[in-house]
Order: C-alpha cells, then structure tokens, then sequence
C-alpha cells in the first residue's frame, strides 16, 4: 500500500459545496490531521493530502488521518514496502475520479456504483466516505456498514464497481465519494454525488374532483416534485363517502373495496381515475398515496362534490312581442352532471299555465309533457289575451333531478303603454334645449319613444337617426328604449319654410306603424338634434313597445330663449382729473351673458367703450363699429382720457347667443375737476362686486414689509417706536 499522505498532492475533490450549491467557505483539514480554523480556510491553490475533507462551514470538518493510509496499506499487501514515495512515484498516483452514482435500494439500503479506474497500475482499491447531513461515516468493506471510526478499514477490491451501504436511517438524506489507490498512492476523494433522500415521497396536492355522469365522478391529481427520494413507482385512490365510510379503490376490479389491503394500486404514469358505482345525493371526497420502495404519504382531502340536481336557474326575461305573443328568455345552467331539458311555468292572469313543447301552447295540465332540449333558452309563447298581466319561470332537469323553478319574471302587461307623463324642458346653453322624461314602468317592455317639439310656429318630430327635427314622422325610428333625454341645438334649421308650412298641428301619432322601424338600431342615451333659433319651446313625449304605441304626455311647461333684460343703473365715481370707474351687477339670463357693452354720453355725443382697447392703450375710446364686447365676469371698467369740466355719464348693455339686452338707465352725470390730483379721495380704495362683504382690515404691501421688518426688533419698546414712525 503507499505511505501516508505528504500534503504535496493536490487539492482534494471532497467538496460538500459542489453538491449542495452552498457557498464556498469551507472548513478543511491539514494532511497531519489538524482541523483548520474558517481564517485558515483551505483556497484552490493550498496542497491537500487524502486525508483532508473539505466540507460547508455550517458542518464540522472531518479527517481521513494518516492511521487510515497506513490502516488500507497493511490489508492490501505485505509485501509492498513502507517507504515514502518518490517524484517518479507521486506522478503514478491515481487522478480524482468522477462521483459515484447513488441510488436507493429500500428504506435501509443504497447502492453506490462507480466507473471503473482507467490505466491505473497495480490497483490496491477504492474507499468510499458518506455524508449523511450531519458528520462523515466511511463505508465496510463486507458488510456495507458506516464506521465513524476509520481504522481498521479494508479497501473496497479493485474488481467492485459497486457497493451497498447497509443501516442507512430512514428520512436522512445521502451523498458518497469515491477514491481510488494503488501502488504509488491515494487519489483525493471526488466531488460528493447528487443526494439520494431515504424517505417516502412528498405528499401530493389535494386532488380535483369533477361530476362525469349521474354515478361517476372523475379525480384527477398532480405528481409530486421530486426531492431526492425513490421516484413514486405507484398510487393509491380513498373516497370518503357521507364523512363517515372509507373506500379504496381497485385499479384492476375499477370497484370500490372497504379493505385497502385488497384494492391493487395504480401505476406512476397514471394521474387520474374515474370512480363509478356512487349513488346520487351523497357527498364525496377522496385523497391520493403516493408510494415508493421506502413509504408513502397521503395528501390531503378534497373539496366535497355531491352528485344532485342542477341549481335553480335565473330570473327569465319576458318581451312583448304583439299584444297576444312575448318571447320568454333565459340563461343556460351550466352543471354537472350536465342538463338535459328545461320547463317553463307561464302565469297569465290568476293561472298557471306550463309549456308544450309538440302545440308550442300553454297547458293547464303538466302531466305527460316533455322538457324543452337542453340547448334551449327562449321561447315564443303566443295564443295569450291582450290587457292580460304576464310573468315566466323556468326549471332545469338532469338524470338525477329537477330543480327548483326560479324566480318569477318582472310582471308584463300585454298592452300599449300608458300615457308618458309631462316632460321637462330646459335650457342646456346659448344654442341647445333639453327635454327629458321619467323612464316609464318595466310592465310595458318598452322599445322606444317619439319626441314632438313645439316652437311656437310648427310642430317637429325628432329623427334619431339623422339628429333633426323634421316635419313629417314616417319612416322615422324612435328614440332608444334607455334614453331619458334627447338635447335639441338651435343653431340651425332642419326644414324649409315650405315644409313647416305644410307641418299638421295634431299631435296623435296617426299611422303609427309607419312610425316604426323594424328594430331601435340607436344606442345613443344623450341625441342631439337641430332646430331653429329663438322663440318659446315646449315638448311632449310618447313610448312604444311590440304592441304599439301610447298616447302622447302632455306638453311640457314653455321655456323662451330671449335676450338679456336691461341691466340696473351704473354706477360712477371719479378716479382721478381724467379717469372714471364704472361699476354694475350682473345680469342673470338664459342663454347666459357672453359680455357687456358700456356708453359713454360726453355731453350730447355717445361713445362705446371697448375691451380690445385694454391690450395697448387700456381704457380708450372705440368707434361703434370697432366695439368688442367686455366680458361676462367683468362688473366695473375704468374710462381714461376724459376732458376735465365736462358732463359725463354713462350706460350699460348686455349681450348674449341671441342679442342685445335694451341700454340700462342713463348713471348720475359726473363732472371732473381739472385739478392734477383727487386729494377728496383716499390714497387706497377697495372697489368690491356686489354682493361681497368688506374686508375686516386693509394694508398696503409697504405697510406689510414694514411690519416684517421690525418684528425682529429687540424690545418691545423699540417696536412700538417703530411702528409709530412707520405709520407716521
């Protein structure tokens, strides 16, 4: 055998970090069989003999001692000589070999296999060392046992290529690495194999349970990730039924067993089964095993599912179709096991009446009918008497059941409907009106609605299709069934004057059917339409459904779009020898004000005052061809330029969409002095809009300042000092 490591060879293989990926602070052995501490970390490029291990730091460091060599050395050969080897025979040791592979056999055995060493001379054998998570165990010889204690051991034989370790602990997991000897010497241990974990397999996810046919139920599952344990070679299926019995299921019989020890296990390919022989009304729930050459483990329960009939389906929805047909819909039921017909329960009047589906009647009598198919979900119910109140229920059926009828339709009343009530008219902006109305009641089923404007001169017809008002109403579609409101803009005329000449004035909707699309094609909630300009306007509105349409509202109450009235008297004050100021209120209309024009009388002459002026010489005077409006927020403007000793006073207009307001009266007449400066006024005046209160206090932004800058002041006396010469 050769002689006990020198520490010249190279670094050793026998590295936990390679297999466990953790980081590369390592605890290491010297080769005389000291333990390194972590500062003397053993680096790539430090020599390590056979015996140094080098493991993760969060383990302690183990020793292949030199005892070990000398141990393997005296049971392979006696007559190989002791001596320390030369250069010639430290480059004839064996290299590193590649990891073994590791393999769990059973929970208490695993089978280590290795490549055999290649052009190695004269092979005394191999050692194999075991990580077990917690410490180092080196494998014997014969048996296969793990030794904590190294000495004494025998080398594996050069001719093994494999070897099973016995007394492995169930639930730790393993990893071997393999050196090779022979005449020369020992090779550093390899790199540590992949993990085998001596434990059961992970439990599998709760299986999914799902409703196949009135006896079946199909119960799918997930294979468990692998963690290193045996791979799951097969599993087990049990369906708890009612919370109480427990049954197993036989993948050869495809029976349900009470005795788990009889049902046979499905193979590890599979994962799903479908489970029949159950009654229906009962709950079920199932769980999987999952099983390998060591254990199993069960995972955990799953949803409950009963097998029952399908739920009540949805409130139907009933439509008018004429005043003696309605059409009865409803949604699908999706349920398991799947619906195979529905049944509808009609009341008309006080009595229930049920649907055939061979006359496509109502009957009395549901005795000896069938279900409609199961991929119904309307029908046409006709025969019915008009004026008579309408409402549906429907009810769904599958091989275990029926289920309960739903919940009864909003109440239909197979008529016209009733006279719409008065709509309201008001004024959206300078150009536009809006007539709007109360939705009508849902026992109606309205489709649409017809609006009819009145201004004064003719009557107009709302054409939801173009946006106008037109003359006549045939071929016109109405209004959508979810509009409330309709907005009419007065910027423009839909008709000429010929055809609002030859406008009728009866407000009944005569031959209403010609009124009447096939279908409301406008989805539109807020339309706008034109009309002309001006005047008083006022509306009525009327609803429609399959049965025809209603009488028309009443009109509504009149609204006038009208210029503004005059506005108050102005008022006038002198600002300086050649300025005034005047102010007014505002003047509140509909169409709303868009601005203001001021007069201004200097002596017998008229002037207008205007707002462009303000952009290059503010306040000066405009011809009246060249006047701008001032604006609508404005309430004061200030004249310049005036003549001193003259009589000045002056009068206000307001203008909105439609025209001018009437001049305000005439102001007081005012007469500026020719003096350079107004010493009657006060040096700092608040002129307020009207309305506004007056301010508790009032300061300049100098006297401001001056209050900043002597709130520092040292002493209280020195500030008042201040302050009174600040105001002085």
């Amino acid at each position: 055998a050769a002689a006990p490591p020198t520490g010249n060879e190279e670094p050793s293989a026998l590295d936990l970090s390679a297999t466990t990926g953790d980081s590369a602070d390592h605890h290491g052995a010297h080769p005389s069989g000291e333990i390194l501490s972590e500062r003397q970390a053993i680096s790539p490029t430090t020599p390590v003999g056979i015996g140094a291990l080098v493991v993760d730091t969060s383990i302690a460091a183990s020793v292949v001692s030199g005892s070990v060599a000398a141990s393997l050395k005296d049971e392979a050969s006696d007559s190989l000589e002791a001596s320390a080897p030369g250069e010639a025979e430290r480059e004839r040791v064996p290299t590193i070999p590649s990891p073994p592979t590791a393999e769990v056999i059973d929970a208490a055995r695993i089978l280590v296999s290795w490549e055999p060493a290649q052009d190695e001379p004269a092979l005394v054998g191999y050692s194999l060392v075991v990580y077990d998570g917690c410490s180092l165990k080196y494998v014997k010889g014969r048996s296969g046992s793990l030794m904590v204690d190294p000495s004494g051991l025998r080398p594996l034989p050069a001719s093994k290529t494999s070897a099973v370790i016995s007394s492995v602990c169930q639930g730790l997991r393993y990893s071997v690495a393999l050196a090779v000897g022979n005449e020369a010497g020992w090779s550093p241990y390899s790199p540590f194999c992949r993990r085998v974990a001596v434990d059961a397999p992970p439990a599998p996810a709760p299986p999914s349970l799902k409703i196949v046919d009135v006896r079946s139920i199909e119960i799918t599952w997930v294979r468990p990730a692998s963690d290193g344990s045996p791979a799951v070679n097969s599993y087990g299926v049990s369906i708890a039924v009612s919370r109480a019995c427990l049954l197993y299921y036989d993948a050869v019989s495809g029976a349900l067993l009470p005795d788990a020890k009889e049902a046979h296990p499905l193979p590890a390919d599979k994962t799903s089964v479908v489970v029949s022989g159950l009654s229906p009304g009962a709950p079920y729930k199932a769980r999987v095993v999952a099983m390998n050459i060591v254990g199993s483990k069960y995972s955990a329960w799953s949803d409950i599912v009963t097998i029952q009939p399908p739920p009540s389906p949805e409130k139907p929805t009933v439509r008018i179709l004429s005043s003696t047909s309605v059409q009865v819909s409803w949604p699908t039921v999706q349920h398991q096991p799947r619906v195979t017909g529905y049944s509808l329960m009609v009341q008309e009047g006080s009595t229930l009446k049920y649907y055939d589906t061979v006359s496509r009647g109502l009957k009395v009598d549901a005795a000896g009918l069938k279900p409609l198919p199961s991929d119904t979900n309307f029908v046409y119910v006709q025969g019915l008497r008009s004026g008579d109140k309408f409402k549906a229920r429907v009810a769904a059926v599958n091989d275990v059941g029926w289920s309960r009828y739903s919940e009864r339709s909003e109440t239909i009343v197979l008529t016209v409907p009733p006279e719409m009530p008065r709509p309201l008219v008001s004024i959206r902006g300078p150009q536009c009106i809006s007539v709007s109305w109360e939705p009508p009641p849902l026992v109606t089923d309205v489709t649409g609605f017809a609006v009819l404007v009145d201004d004064g001169n003719a009557m107009w017809y709302f054409d939801s299709s173009t946006g106008y008002l037109v003359a006549t109403n045939k071929g016109l579609r109405p209004v959508h069934s979810a509009a409330t409101c309709v907005e009419v803009l007065l910027d423009a005329v839909a008709n000429s004057s010929a055809d609002r000449a030859r406008q009728q004035r009866d407000c009944s909707v005569a031959g209403s059917d010609s009124w009447y699309g096939s279908d409301c094609s406008t989805n539109r909630r807020d339309i706008r339409c034109h009309a002309a300009g001006g005047g008083t306007y006022r509306a009525r509105v009327a609803a429609m459904n399959r049965a025809g349409w209603g009488k028309y509202s009443k009109f509504s109450e009149r609204v006038e779009l009208s210029v503004p009235c005059a506005p108050e008297c102005p008022a006038v004050r002198a600002v300086d020898a050649t300025s005034i100021r005047v102010s007014w209120k505002a003047v509140s209309c509909q169409p709303p004000v868009i601005g203001y024009t001021i007069t201004v009388r200097e002596g017998s002459q008229a002037f207008r005052h205007g707002w462009k002026e303000w952009g290059t010489d503010r306040g000066t005077w405009a011809e009246p061809k060249q006047v701008v409006h001032l604006p609508a927020h404005a309430r004061s403007v200030a004249v310049r330029h005036l003549q001193p000793r003259v009589e000045y006073c002056v009068q206000v207009s307001a203008e909105n969409h439609i025209g001018h307001s009437v001049m305000s009266p005439m102001s007081d007449s005012i007469v500026l002095d020719e003096a350079g400066s107004m010493a009657f006024w006060p040096p700092v005046r608040l002129d307020l809009a009207p309305g506004v209160p007056l301010p508790r206090r009032l300061e300049t932004s100098q006297y401001q300042n001056v209050r900043k800058r002597i709130s520092a002041a040292p002493s209280q006396a020195t500030r008042d000092d201040a302050v009174e010469h600040a105001l002085q």
